[in-house]
Parts: structure tokens; sequence; C-alpha cells
């Protein structure tokens, strides 16, 4: 981005720099104040009701009491194909939401449901929702730009190219953010529920179904991406989760 800026700054008038960096803004501001109904919108999320609503908010509703929030994050179902749950920024007025999918609650028993949940609350109790929401829905758009650009033409495809190495290091910085964020919210889950047993259950749980469906899957599936899925952006390895759960384990 930085390269491109000094590019344009050296090449281009830096008028229409400067018309570039407001415009800039105020899209991200836009988006910023809408992104609970862009991930609602892009996730197709419902809010959840009939046994999947009874099973879910007490545990929810629990959880945020013993972690001192002062708003139950509002709870949905997200349409996915794989097992998975994620907190995100609802917006000023709207607070916060977790959805969950459907798998997810297929895949895991109540313990480790619990455990999961807490883990994206301590998303929401360290405040990280709001910019790594912001800076997904970026992502996300940068994503389908490149995507459906390549398939235009010739000029398309060298612009796409630019783009995806401009938000190169933007990604990589993220990534590293994202990593150190899941080890936190990891950690908040195991104070939460006093164990780490049902967040490593958890995992194992997810581990499986990921490496059966490897199995079965087209192997170029791993490197197309998803909708979304830099909301989930580069989270750390399972078995070095599971390895630090322990450690906090051993250290109690």
């Amino acid at each position: 981005v930085f390269a491109l800026m000094g590019v344009s700054l050296r090449l281009l008038k830096p008028q229409l720099l400067v018309s570039g960096a407001l415009t800039f803004l105020i899209v991200q501001t836009v988006l910023f104040l809408n992104s609970g109904k862009l991930v609602v919108r892009i996730m197709r999320c419902k809010k959840l009701e009939g046994e999947i609503l009874a099973r879910v908010v007490p545990i929810v509703e629990r959880l945020a009491r013993q972690a001192g929030l002062a708003r139950v994050p509002v709870l949905f179902t997200a349409k996915m194909d794989t097992p998975n749950a994620f907190a995100f920024y609802g917006g000023v007025a709207d607070g916060h939401g977790i959805a969950v999918t459907d798998e997810l609650l297929t895949l895991l028993d109540d313990a480790e449901l619990q455990a999961v949940l807490a883990h994206e609350l301590g998303h929401i109790r360290s405040r990280d929702t709001a910019f790594m929401t912001l800076v997904s829905i970026t992502l996300t758009a940068v994503n389908k730009l490149i995507y459906q650009g390549i398939h235009i033409g010739r000029l398309s495809l060298i612009w796409g190219i630019l783009l995806e190495i401009a938000v190169y290091l933007p990604r990589v910085v993220v990534a590293g953010i994202s990593q150190l964020r899941e080890y936190a919210a990891d950690a908040f889950s195991a104070s939460m529920t006093g164990e780490t047993d049902a967040l490593i259950s958890a995992f194992n749980k997810l581990g499986a179904w990921k490496k059966d469906q490897a199995t079965t899957n087209n192997p170029l599936d791993r490197f197309r991406r998803v909708t979304m899925d830099e909301l989930m952006l580069s989270h750390p390895n399972m078995h070095q989760r599971i390895w630090m759960l322990g450690t906090l384990y051993k250290e109690s």
C-alpha cells in the first residue's frame, strides 16, 4: 500500500492522491459503521431459533455474566459447510455478535461448545473484534475484486497481480496479530471454564474433521479462498494451540 502511494505521489498529481486517500477513509468509515450488517449479509447469518436457541443461549448468557460483559452478544447461525464459530463487531449501535454453524453444533458436545463459545467471548472481551472485522471485510473485498478482475482481460490481470502484491504485507501483519489474539482467546476460554480439556477435545474433533475432508475433497480446494475467509485469518496451527493449552494446565 505504501509502495503504491509512493509511486502515485511520484507519477500522479498530489490532488489525485489526496482524493484517493479521502475516498479510502470514507469507505472504511462506512464499512466500520455497518460492519455487523455486512458480516450477517455475506455469511448469510440468521438469528438462533428452536432447539439451537435453547442449547446455546444459556451457555452464552452465563459466560457473558462471568466475563463481566455489559451486553450479551447477539447469536446467529452462519451458512457455512464447515464446523466453525466466530465473533464479530456489529457496529456502534448493535454491539457484538457470535455466529456458529450447524456443523459445529452437531460435532461438539455441550462442554466443548461452551469452551469454544468462551473463546469467542474472549475476542469480544479483549475488544479486538472491531478492528479485525473491518480488516477482514476489506481484505475479503480485495480478494473478490482480484478474483473477478482476472477474468476480464490482460490489463485487469496485471492490476489484480499488483493489488495482490500491495495487500501482501498488510495481510502478513494482520496474520501475526490474528495468531496472538487466538492464543489469548484460548487462554481466556481456559480461565472462564476452569479447564483446558474441553477446548483441547474440541480442537481434536475439528482437526479430525478437517483431515477427513482433505481426503475426500478436491486437493485444489485448499488454494481457493472462500467467502469471508479473512475473518478467520491465519489461525495458529492446531497442534501449537493444543500444546499451549497443555502448558497452561501444567502451570495451573
